[in-house]
């Protein structure tokens, strides 16, 4: 089961209004809206902006010491972006995500990062955010 967060984002950056995990804030000094989540032994990152047409997305996963990632699917409202096959297991994954899926006024977005260890076990983050306008 995935574990879940809320975060609000605007066109300026305002800073998180609300947060369901504790530790899931960015450091004061960070701009932008960034997400993080740690579960088990993984560590999530998912930064988003509102672009001109869609949303700029970052994704980074970090696996601790003895962990390896295997693959990872990273899906924007029910839509997938990636189902990222390593060709050798690795402790760090990144990708980035160019006008991603659409914006609007209001619209809700939902962003699952699912990484699937190399000894079968599957993690999940969830991140939920609107656009202002």
């Amino acid at each position: 089961m995935p574990q879940e967060y809320v975060r609000t984002s605007s066109l300026y950056h305002r800073r998180l209004h609300r947060c369901i995990l504790p530790g899931t804030l960015p450091p004061p000094a960070t701009a932008g809206p960034l997400n993080f989540l740690r579960e088990d032994n993984l560590k999530f990152t998912v930064n988003h902006a509102r672009a001109i047409e869609g949303n700029d997305i970052h994704v980074s996963v970090q696996a601790d010491d003895g962990e390896s990632i295997a693959s990872v699917r990273t899906e924007l409202d029910a839509i997938e972006l990636a189902n990222d096959e390593l060709s050798a297991p690795s402790d760090f994954y990144e990708h980035t995500f160019s006008r991603a899926g659409t914006a609007g006024p209001h619209t809700q977005h939902t962003l699952i990062v699912t990484v699937q260890l190399a000894d079968g076990a599957a993690h999940s983050s969830t991140s939920i955010w609107s656009d202002p306008i």
